[in-house]
């Protein structure tokens, strides 16, 4: 089963994998058991205001050491001045293809 960007299973997407995985087994590791309850939840990544840093879904805790401080949260646009793509934070932001 795909995630909802693809038709086809995409060995390349972390969205793909988690599901495929799922499908066959429960969520035991913390990478899996967060990415579901985010999902779930409606969350779109993880992020920590501390550290400055943040990660989608589609590639969660793309560090291997997630913390105390990192929180549920929503992607939105580029607030740092710094040419960053996206932030993950605590509000939700409409996006530009949102009919909102």
């Amino acid at each position: 089963m795909p995630c909802n960007q693809h038709k086809v299973h995409d060995p390349e997407c972390a969205v793909c994998i988690m599901v495929l995985h799922s499908s066959k087994k429960p969520p035991k590791t913390l990478k899996r058991i967060a990415f579901w309850w985010l999902k779930d939840h409606g969350y779109e990544g993880l992020f920590n205001g501390d550290a400055g840093c943040g990660c989608r879904l589609t590639d969660l805790m793309p560090c291997d050491e997630p913390g105390e401080g990192c929180e549920a949260g929503y992607e939105g646009p580029c607030d740092c001045g710094e040419g960053c793509d996206w932030h993950i934070g605590p509000k939700r932001v409409a996006h530009e293809e949102d009919p909102k």
